[in-house]
């Protein structure tokens, strides 16, 4: 998720413009969407390109408004998401769908010749639909259809490893398996608990 923030800048973000910088956005994404929530100052600037001054300015502010957090720990000041938040879960969905990794399976995926459905399961499922727990560790992915290329599968979810810093599990499975799947199957067992529908749109070569 790193490269997504570097060299941005202090003015409204194209991407989601409600949001008062790209320095803002880059500190929320990371927070709340990222592989590691808890960032001194130092190292979150770091992380998203920013100046230190900019990243702390921005901090003082999201801290105020109740957005962040900010404990001592020794001479640092550690910045993490505050899901006391009423609205965090909402948050957390808004951020997914433009610079997280539901966004970012959103883009490789339309490449991927074949696929016809992709839903994400387990514990980055559960915490997207608002389900109490720790950050996920890594982003399960069942892809639906016929002819899919393994390779292709890698090569994108691999994209989407490297940009999000999280790890992506893809699972490929035909329609049939989809459809009806075994009693007591993993796929039963993932369509039985929390999905999040991966929205892309295919390409004309896809």
């Amino acid at each position: 998720m790193g490269d997504i923030f570097k060299n941005v800048g202090t003015s409204a973000p194209p991407l989601l413009p409600l949001f008062r910088s790209e320095a803002q956005l880059a500190i929320l994404g990371t927070l709340y969407v990222g592989p590691y929530r808890y960032w001194t100052i130092s190292a979150l600037a770091e992380y998203i390109g920013q100046p230190v001054s900019t990243t702390h300015r921005e901090v003082a502010r999201l801290d105020a408004a109740g957005i962040v957090t900010v404990t001592a720990e020794g001479r640092n000041r550690v910045v993490g998401p505050n899901w006391q938040l009423p609205w965090a879960g909402a948050l957390v969905s808004l951020l997914d769908q433009t610079i997280g990794p539901l966004a970012l399976l959103t883009e490789v995926l339309a490449e991927v010749a074949g696929l016809d459905e992709a839903w994400i399961v387990g514990s980055w499922a559960a915490r997207h639909q608002g389900t109490p727990g720790p950050p996920p560790r890594d982003v399960d992915v069942l892809l639906v259809g016929d002819g899919m290329s393994r390779f292709a599968v890698a090569e994108a979810t691999a994209k989407v490893a490297d940009r999000a810093g999280v790890e992506v599990n893809p699972y490929l499975l035909s329609e049939e398996e989809w459809r009806q799947p075994a009693e007591g199957s993993f796929v039963a067992e993932f369509k039985a608990g929390p999905l999040v529908a991966v929205p892309f749109r295919k390409s004309a070569g896809a």
